[in-house]
């Protein structure tokens, strides 16, 4: 028998020795799950993806967005609410994905963020050959072409670097 959590424990490193809390929790906490993927972002936001469910029928991969905004003690989680007709237009639920933020700016010189999510396996367990990146302001997800060697992997690494303005480098690596 598995068993998932949704507990959330919060360590204050800036403290000697580190403090382990429990935050409060609002909003709508995700699911027991595991092989997500989290990141967070400036002004204390984080936006979480996929992962794995356990239901009666047993294991459900899942395809859900929450964005988090955090402080001291408290996570407010919001999960995004898909649109009505989502076919081609919102990746399927995955786990065993990567996901890295990325930082672009606009021609109005503001900072937009965006999720980029590849590969990773499916109900099946089969290797997703996909990459998708979704908008973290318009909360808009769009699918980007990538050769399967790129793509076709789970359980890796994807890590953005940013070597100046005009060089940003994605890497991926690893996996099966």
């Amino acid at each position: 028998n598995r068993c998932f959590t949704n507990e959330v424990h919060l360590m204050c490193v800036s403290s000697s020795p580190g403090q382990w809390i429990v935050p409060v929790i609002t909003g709508t906490r995700p699911p027991p799950c595991t092989g997500f993927t989290l990141h967070t972002l400036p002004g204390n936001r984080g936006v979480m993806f996929g992962g794995v469910t356990i239901e009666e029928t047993g294991e459900h991969r899942v395809d859900d967005v929450f964005l988090l905004t955090y402080s001291q003690d408290t996570i407010d989680f919001q999960k995004v609410v898909k649109p009505g007709d989502t076919r081609g237009q919102w990746p399927n639920g995955r786990r065993y994905h990567a996901s890295s933020i990325i930082k672009t700016i606009s021609s109005n010189k503001q900072d937009t963020f965006h999720l980029l999510v590849l590969g990773g396996r499916d109900e099946n367990m089969k290797l997703l050959t996909d990459c998708w990146i979704l908008n973290l302001s318009s909360l808009k997800w769009f699918q980007i072409d990538l050769p399967e060697s790129v793509t076709k992997r789970g359980a890796h690494s994807l890590s953005t670097f940013y070597i100046s303005k005009q060089c940003v480098w994605v890497v991926v690596t690893g996996g099966t």
